[in-house]
């Protein structure tokens, strides 16, 4: 028994080693393993192209041009839902509305309850190109009593002709006041008329660069009428001569009645006499058609006799 004890125990040493030698192997494996894994590893991601490397930026780039495409998107959407856009063409149910409204509005609005905008100069009379009395406007993109009056005034020369390539505009941005009041230019439109002739100059964009340049002759009636005593501020504009026998200075009617609508919702509203818009463009209006009639010699008689124009004609020659 005591003779077995030293086999035992160099059998148990030996069994020992054995396995301590093997779990040596093993971690050796398992490390060179680990290198081969590595390896191949890095040799996968080198073979890997350029895009699925960078694949979490790329995905974010796409995503952000994505929205910025939507964003655009839904800024046309909502533009066009208006009505169109600065230097587009007027929408046909708003020219419409403006150049030919229902005849029976202008009676059944009367003057509008506004004050008298025109002024009487009674000058030598203006002719324009064709030998007819000119009606002369003067203004600019920016200015947003231009943008008010524009309504008032297309309507009223409508009636003794007809415009051609009118354009959507608003005025001016803030600081300037009533900003992006929606209104028309007349900067590339043509008009014709068998009764008077139109001259009009736009002389600044809404960002206040230079548009048009008034004539030399021009010039001359802003400077003797755009001044006191029939304003207050030399140079004010809208400027509107009637063929010298009448002027207008500055907007017929208040641009809060306008403000913050969209074209359509503005020509929505002038087939309804009781509107206070429909009363302030309809109204203005007719004080200027009565002004145009004046220097027509009351042609034609389908508008210069059909009410309220006799009664207001009345009115401004007192």
């Amino acid at each position: 028994m005591a003779n077995q004890s030293p086999q035992s125990g160099g059998r148990n040493t030996a069994s020992k080693n054995n396995a301590s030698q093997a779990q040596r192997a093993g971690s050796a494996g398992k490390g060179a393993s680990s290198q081969l894994s590595r390896g191949a590893s890095r040799r996968r991601s080198a073979k890997q192209p350029w895009w699925r490397q960078n694949l979490p930026i790329i995905v974010t780039l796409v995503t952000v041009a994505l929205l910025i495409g939507l964003f655009a998107l839904i800024a046309r959407l909502n533009t066009s839902s208006a009505g169109g856009g600065i230097g587009e063409p007027v929408p046909a149910d708003v020219l419409n509305a403006v150049t030919k409204p229902d005849p029976a509005i202008f009676a059944k609005v009367g003057t509008g309850d506004l004050k008298n905008p025109l002024a009487h100069v009674a000058g030598d009379p203006l002719k324009g190109a064709n030998g007819k009395p000119e009606i002369f406007y003067l203004g600019a993109e920016y200015c947003p009593y231009c943008a008010a009056e524009r309504w008032s005034l297309i309507m009223a020369m409508s009636r003794f002709g007809e415009y051609k390539d009118l354009q959507l505009m608003k005025s001016a941005d803030a600081p300037e006041a009533f900003p992006q009041t929606n209104t028309f230019t007349f900067q590339h439109s043509s008009y014709t008329s068998q009764y008077v002739d139109w001259a009009s100059v736009e002389t600044a964009d809404r960002t206040k660069q230079p548009l048009q340049t008034p004539t030399a002759d021009q010039l001359a009636i802003v400077n003797k009428y755009d001044a006191p005593p029939y304003t207050q501020q030399s140079g004010s504009i809208p400027f509107v001569s009637y063929a010298n026998q009448y002027v207008t200075i500055g907007a017929g009617f208040q641009n809060s009645s306008i403000q913050d609508l969209t074209w359509q919702q503005i020509a929505s509203k002038l087939s309804d006499p009781n509107d206070p818009v429909t009363k302030n463009i309809v109204g203005n209006a007719n004080y200027l058609t009565a002004a145009i009639c004046q220097s027509s010699n009351n042609q034609p008689a389908s508008v210069c006799q059909a009410a309220p124009i006799p009664d207001i004609e009345k009115q401004i020659t007192k």
